[in-house]
């Protein structure tokens, strides 16, 4: 119980700096310099202000300084980041590499979903280095992997590649899918930003169980757009960030994944 708290603190202050990330990306600020201020009246916030989740109760979701209203997203990152932190240690505690890589590429891929959702740009940036910390994760681990269960008198060069390949190929497969469409449709069905965004969850998932993760963002992609325009919030030809939806399909399978592989595998592989 201890540790669920500690991690989901954690994942809520980590939230906090992914908001002054976002908040920074828009107005071309680098965001590791100078301190945090409220967006509207620029006044420096203090220790208190800051606290996570917290701070945005006590103050009733406005500025101590300005009182104007802060958007219901910094609290909702906060909170979301928390909750997937948890879900990194519930699912990796066994495995101290992956747990940190879990959430330091869950990080990468939040501020993705916020800025694509927000915008329906992909910020480029995150994913060159999301997929540079992937494949660092990839050689460490298949160190550990080789250091503890070599097998036979195989090289580790050859080793490496047989434990990269499906790495490899679950990144390739994504990418060129969504290159294709993109460069057919001319870049009215897909952006290019999808197709990084498809090459980075197909490094960290690899083959085949990213093509589940894609039928899955396919799907939640389908549903969600049909509800919105029988609500009347978008149209036949409305933009809509489809990043996202491949995030939100990666994240089922990164935390779920055996129990969609089981149905993967009963409705295709049977």
């Amino acid at each position: 119980m201890i540790e669920l708290l500690f991690f989901f603190l954690l994942g809520a202050i980590i939230g906090s700096f992914l908001n002054c990330i976002i908040y920074r990306l828009e107005i071309d600020e680098s965001f590791t310099k100078g301190r945090s201020y409220c967006p509207k009246c620029k006044h420096v916030l203090g220790f208190f202000d800051l606290l996570p989740i917290f701070s945005f109760l006590a103050l009733e979701g406005k500025c101590r300084y300005c009182k104007k209203k802060i958007s219901p997203q910094y609290p909702i990152v906060e909170f979301l980041t928390g909750m997937i932190f948890i879900l990194n240690f519930l699912n990796f505690s066994n495995n101290t590499v992956l747990l940190i890589f879990s959430c330091v590429i869950s990080a990468f891929l939040e501020v993705i979903f916020i800025y694509d959702l927000k915008h329906c740009l992909v910020p480029l940036d995150f994913i060159y280095w999301g997929a540079g910390i992937t494949f660092i994760f990839h050689i460490i681990n298949f160190y550990f992997i080789f250091k503890g269960n070599s097998p036979g008198n195989i090289g580790i060069i050859y080793g490496f590649w047989l434990y990269v390949r499906p790495y490899l190929l679950g990144a390739l497969l994504p990418f060129l899918f969504f290159f294709i469409l993109h460069f057919i449709s001319q870049g009215r069905w897909m952006g290019l930003g999808d197709s990084k965004i498809g090459f980075l969850i197909g490094l960290i998932l690899g083959y085949p169980y990213v093509l589940i993760s894609l039928l899955l963002a396919i799907f939640l992609g389908a549903i969600i757009g049909l509800i919105l325009i029988f609500l009347r919030k978008k149209g036949l030809k409305s933009e809509m960030p489809f990043g996202p939806f491949l995030i939100f399909g990666f994240y089922l399978m990164f935390f779920f994944g055996g129990i969609f592989f089981e149905i993967y595998r009963n409705l295709f592989l049977w």
